[in-house]
């Protein structure tokens, strides 16, 4: 933790001493400042930062929702969690169907259709137990058995022996020309197969680039390529991770088919390195691991399958640096079609013809915003009682892909991969991982542990009115009819790329959604998503001012200075830069900076032949510390206390502080000091002073 005095001490040249990025900026120029993506919000999480007001959220047609839930009235349930928002109870139904089994509202006499409204009063999570007991203040409502569709009903295959495919798409990626030792050579594919050059997408071929995509022959095979000659796995992109268009945006690949959920499997160049973050298949995760051959499910809806590149940064656990993730080589992609579309959520509430929007109503006209945190389902926030460490493991959730795109789809799936040494020939270039894996096949070395979800990823082309979100300013709210009017709307932010934070010390793959409003003013701050048939579910909104207010910047009593703690992790100490800084000079910021560090409580035995401590200073580059600050600070007070350092230095002479306390905080002298202490003592005390000076010192 990292404690920074919010007033500008006397004696420091700097106008201000700011050491966070109070006005966050979510431009990754900018991020370059040595601070853990997630743990800003502990610093902006305070009574200084943060700003409240009046929730209220619309569009959404819960009806449908509530009347397929079994109500008992007067009755209650066992409720451990706080008071809740409906969204919220919601989402914990899908992370945990078998533990939150409804809800319970505190009615106050109210109609039942008011519990979805914004003036529903509590509502709590019921747990564990579907029991209920008579109580005239209370409703419960229990969730059905299933909240999602079944598979069945949108066609997915009951057997996947033989094909059990409506259709098979299959691409090899190859050079128009290919070459082996400078000599040309001919690829004969397996039926059913087609080939893409690279060339840029044409509505005849019904498949290609964004641009020209360069290819290339892979020369790491355990064979010769001529031996390989019908083989799918001969050609390969080249240097796709690296491809940009003319307009400065990364290369992608689309091919026409009919909308539907897809089977997508790829074969990859590498089996380590990043290439589960760096590509999206149909704005999709891949599956986890580090795996050469992969398949997951997707979702068209748009009449394209589209493979594309994040173009996101990771950030290192190790030295906290941003790096950009890449999407290695691909020598070819299979995509299967299960079923009509994924199933959906049972009696979703979506907006239909009405905008889904939620914002809040400030008590001032005309307020400031700085940073605007976001968080969705299962992620999972920092906060000072969480630091270092998260408290729980992220999880994907069905309703983060709500956010982006329309149609509350859920679709659980296996890890669907194959894994192999790390080495080309020990790896399974196999096509039919998914049937081979449904159907029971004992195909050996696949990866099938993990049940896993369409966790959203990449971004989404914002060409279609459809797909993403606004966060923007107003001082006209948004209605029920009308949603949010764009008359002198100020947009902080079109969220259309998922949030990404890799960082496997803290198991966090997806991360906060973090908006700069950059100081923009209005009476709403209002969240609202594009297009129609959406279906809103955010965890919370987290609104923050741009700076601290000036009036909370004054300085308070000498001993109630305002600090400001946040967490941080030290850097990788080398031999020119050290894991952190200290300074003994008063007129650097850093001075006043404190940083505690936490580790496992080791009682030492006592050495027989100890050396003394080293004293203490009081006098820091010819200015002494006020006697009140010295002894705040003296290291007998426990570390349990919290006690927070602050460091003042005398208005009137110097005095030797010492003579109040033993040389090392042990305790009081013997006898009282003298009330007259020489009025200008030496700057260079004795290194090792008695440890029983005189009671009464000239």
């Amino acid at each position: 933790m990292n404690v920074v005095p919010l007033d500008n001490p006397d004696l420091v040249a700097l106008p201000n001493v700011m050491n966070i990025p109070l006005n966050f900026t979510d431009d990754l120029e900018n991020q370059n400042i040595r601070w853990p993506p997630d743990t800003l919000n502990i610093a902006l999480e305070s009574p200084l930062m943060r700003l409240t007001g009046k929730v209220t959220r619309g569009g959404m047609n819960w009806a449908p929702f509530i009347r397929s839930l079994t109500v008992r009235r007067g009755h209650k349930c066992h409720h451990p969690r706080p008071e809740d928002t409906l969204e919220n109870i919601v989402q914990y139904a899908f992370e945990q169907p078998t533990y939150y089994l409804g809800f319970l509202w505190v009615h106050e006499n109210r109609d039942l259709k008011e519990v979805y409204g914004n003036t529903a009063g509590k509502l709590y999570p019921c747990v564990r137990t579907n029991n209920s007991r008579p109580s005239s203040s209370y409703h419960t409502f229990w969730f059905p058995r299933n909240l999602m569709e079944s598979p069945a009903t949108v066609g997915w295959p009951s057997s996947f022996s033989g094909n059990p495919f409506s259709a098979s798409y299959k691409i090899s990626f190859q050079p128009k020309n290919p070459k082996w030792d400078r000599k040309p050579f001919s690829i004969n594919l397996e039926p059913g197969w087609k080939v893409d050059n690279g060339e840029v997408y044409s509505d005849a071929r019904g498949y290609g680039w964004r641009c020209k995509q360069d290819m290339a022959i892979e020369t790491n095979q355990p064979r010769p390529v001529p031996a390989l000659a019908t083989n799918r796995s001969v050609g390969r992109t080249e240097r796709l991770n690296e491809r940009f268009c003319a307009d400065g945006k990364l290369n992608s690949w689309e091919i026409a088919v009919p909308n539907g959920a897809y089977a997508a499997t790829v074969l990859h160049e590498r089996v380590r390195g990043s290439i589960e973050f760096g590509c999206a298949l149909e704005n999709t995760r891949h599956s986890r691991g580090n795996m050469a051959t992969r398949s997951v499910v997707v979702e068209v809806k748009d009449g394209k399958f589209t493979l594309s590149q994040t173009g996101e940064h990771s950030t290192s656990y190790v030295d906290n640096l941003q790096r950009p993730t890449t999407c290695d080589d691909i020598f070819w992609i299979k995509l299967d079609r299960l079923a009509t579309r994924l199933p959906r959520m049972l009696n979703a509430p979506t907006s239909g013809r009405k905008q889904a929007w939620w914002q809040t109503e400030f008590p001032s006209a005309s307020q400031p915003v700085g940073a605007v945190i976001i968080e969705l389902p299962s992620v999972v926030m920092m906060s000072f009682a969480s630091f270092p460490g998260s408290a729980r493991r992220y999880r994907p959730n069905c309703m983060n892909r709500w956010f982006y795109e329309p149609g509350a789809s859920c679709m659980q799936t296996r890890n669907l991969a194959i894994y192999g040494t790390g080495q080309y020939f020990d790896e399974r270039d196999d096509p039919d991982i998914l049937r081979k894996i449904y159907a029971g096949e004992p195909t050996p070395r696949m990866h099938r542990e993990y049940i896993q979800y369409q966790q959203p990823w990449g971004s989404y082309n914002i060409s279609n009115p459809n797909v993403g979100a606004v966060v923007s300013l107003s001082d006209l709210p948004c209605t029920e009819t009308g949603g949010c009017p764009k008359t002198n709307e100020k947009i902080c932010r079109v969220i259309a790329e998922t949030s990404f934070f890799r960082d496997r010390s803290l198991h966090r793959w997806e991360s906060l959604i973090k908006i700069d409003c950059k100081g923009q003013t209005g009476k709403y701050l209002r969240v609202y998503l594009r297009g129609q048939n959406r279906v809103l579910m955010m965890r919370r909104v987290h609104i923050h001012r741009p700076v601290v207010l000036p009036s909370q910047l004054a300085t308070p009593a000498p001993n109630h200075r305002k600090s400001l703690c946040y967490g941080v992790r030290p850097r990788v100490a080398s031999e020119t830069t050290p894991s952190f800084i200290t300074t003994d000079d008063p007129t650097d910021p850093i001075f006043y900076s404190t940083c505690y560090t936490r580790s496992w409580l080791i009682e030492w035995l006592p050495l027989s032949k100890a050396d003394p401590p080293v004293p203490r200073k009081f006098i820091f580059n010819g200015e002494c510390l006020s006697c009140q600050s010295f002894r705040e600070t003296d290291p007998s007070i426990p570390i349990s206390q919290n006690k927070t350092i602050n460091w003042y230095f005398s208005t009137d002479k110097c005095q030797n502080c010492k003579l109040e306390l033993s040389p090392w905080g042990e305790g009081k002298t013997r006898d009282k000091p003298t009330p007259y202490p020489t009025p200008n003592p030496s700057p260079y005390p004795s290194a090792y002073p008695s440890a029983y000076p005189s009671a009464y010192p000239s």
